[in-house]
C-alpha cells in the first residue's frame, strides 16, 4: 500500500500542538516561527518535493506573508 506523505506549515509552536491534539493521523507538521528565511525555505522545497504541501497560517501580516 502506498503510503501518503503530508506536511502541514504552521506560523508557531502553539498552532502545532492544537493541531497534533485534533489530529487523528500522523502527519508531519513544520512550524515557522513567524518568520522563512530562504535559506529555511529551500531546505524544505527540497525535503518536502514529493508531499502534499498544506499551509495553515493566520490571517495577519505574519500570516500573509508565509
Amino acid at each position: 500500500m502506498l503510503e501518503l506523505c503530508r506536511v502541514i506549515f504552521v506560523e508557531g509552536k502553539t498552532d502545532k500542538e492544537q493541531l497534533q491534539e485534533i489530529l487523528n493521523e500522523s502527519i508531519e507538521i513544520a512550524c515557522t516561527n513567524g518568520t522563512l528565511g530562504s535559506e529555511k525555505l529551500e531546505e524544505w522545497i527540497i525535503k518536502y518535493a514529493d508531499y502534499d504541501v498544506y499551509v495553515l497560517a493566520d490571517a495577519d501580516e505574519p500570516g500573509e506573508k508565509m
